[in-house]
């Protein structure tokens, strides 16, 4: 009864409420959580707005193996320099102290079962060389092709849902971001376009011809996040699918530990990556005022916390993982939630409700602005929507909804 009166004071008195809140230590404001959502009384502009290189050298991927196996499959390490990859000897070095020495985020490691788990451990790819890598013809050309699919093949393939409207600057932020800090080899970008009016469609298509990557699907209205993002998906063909908010830019390595902490427990239904800014357990505190200060706090997190993750009940869909055809199971997104907000809330509920787990991967950190949409409408017009898309939410489950768990990791 308080959190329904709390609710409709926020919405009659947006103004004062908010600056109110704002005013409160942020320790009241976390042990209020039950009783009035941030989203209703908290800031409506966004968090930092990072300015992302848009030129400037991509991560690569690097291929790692003890001496043994570079001895023995010569021909793979050889191929595979020639066609323009890092190869390192780990020898019999500690491999997360090879991976700190030498900053290595994304890599493939190729040889000994046995040490396998602790490179998937630290977000890496693993697989076992062929013993004939030169087959056919034996010309370099072929050979090349053939180790260079035998590193690809470690990878499975990968669909980045991102769905924007009239968010020229942030949204190019994004996929720059996206180009930098992303080695994965089996990557496509599907971003829809959601009836934008300012110069976002441009932008995108002159990206994308540049991009072999990215596809676009353009939209002659906004059709809401959630039918927006269902398009994309539909439109994309990866093993995995991410769904990305055109405000946030991803750092070194959050790729591979989002995949490999999914990889890691059978029961995950969705996994993300810690941020800067969500009303969720996967928000933790930061320094950094700069992208290249976020890449380096990407960076120590991945190492720092190689491996770890935590449970939660709820997933914020700022940048979220998981399978197709875990997706394709529960329907994809449930497009009655109007333009936006509760359609994480309700695809995180429909897969608990199917025993399925979700998890934050602590090794893998995305930046999020925060409410760069949102952030356009009125007060009255935002709570309107919010309490509609909560009453949804609520008919739909036939249960009573309450604000997600916020606290530092």
């Amino acid at each position: 009864m308080l959190l329904r009166a709390l609710q409709r004071f926020v919405r009659f008195a947006p103004g004062p409420v908010r600056l109110a809140w704002a005013a409160v230590p942020r320790r009241l404001r976390d042990a209020a959580q039950p009783f009035i959502h941030p989203i209703a009384a908290g800031p409506r502009s966004g968090n930092l707005l990072l300015e992302v290189p848009e030129e400037g050298p991509a991560r690569g991927f690097i291929i790692v193996a003890e001496s043994d196996t570079l001895r023995k499959r010569a021909a793979l390490a050889d191929d595979l320099t020639v066609a323009g990859y890092r190869v390192l000897d780990l020898g019999a070095r500690d491999m997360v102290e090879v991976a700190r020495t030498e900053r290595i985020l994304d890599a493939v490691y190729v040889g000994n079962p046995d040490r396998a788990t602790a490179a998937r451990r630290l977000g890496w790819r693993s697989f076992e060389p062929m013993d004939a890598v030169r087959e056919g013809n034996g010309s370099e050309t072929g050979a090349k092709a053939r180790a260079v699919d035998l590193v690809k093949a470690a990878f499975p393939t990968v669909s980045v849902v991102v769905v924007t409207h009239s968010n020229a600057a942030l949204c190019r932020g994004c996929l720059a971001a996206l180009a930098r800090n992303s080695p994965w080899p089996n990557l496509e970008i599907v971003v829809v376009d959601n009836g934008s009016s300012d110069d976002t469609r441009p932008m995108l298509e002159s990206l994308a011809s540049r991009d072999a990557r990215i596809r676009l699907v353009l939209n002659r209205e906004n059709h809401g996040f959630a039918t927006a993002a269902n398009q994309g998906i539909r439109a994309s063909s990866g093993e995995f699918v991410v769904l990305l908010n055109d405000d946030a830019a991803v750092g070194p390595g959050w790729l591979s530990r989002l995949v490999a902490r999914f990889e890691s427990n059978e029961r995950f239904g969705l996994v993300c990556p810690v941020t800067n800014e969500t009303n969720s357990l996967a928000r933790v505190p930061v320094k950094y005022t700069k992208f290249a200060e976020m890449e380096q706090f990407a960076e120590r997190r991945a190492l720092d916390y190689r491996g770890a993750w935590r449970e939660t009940e709820m997933i914020s869909l700022f940048c979220a993982l998981t399978r197709r055809s875990i997706l394709e199971s529960v329907g994809l997104l449930d497009e009655r939630f109007a333009v936006g907000m509760f359609e994480d809330d309700d695809l995180s509920h429909s897969l608990r409700k199917r025993g399925f787990d979700l998890g934050i991967a602590l090794d893998s950190f995305v930046h999020h602005v925060g409410q760069a949409s949102f952030s356009r409408l009125a007060d009255s017009e935002y709570l309107a929507l919010w309490e509609a898309n909560r009453r949804r939410f609520e008919e739909k489950w036939g249960v009573r909804w309450h604000p997600p768990r916020r606290e530092m990791v």
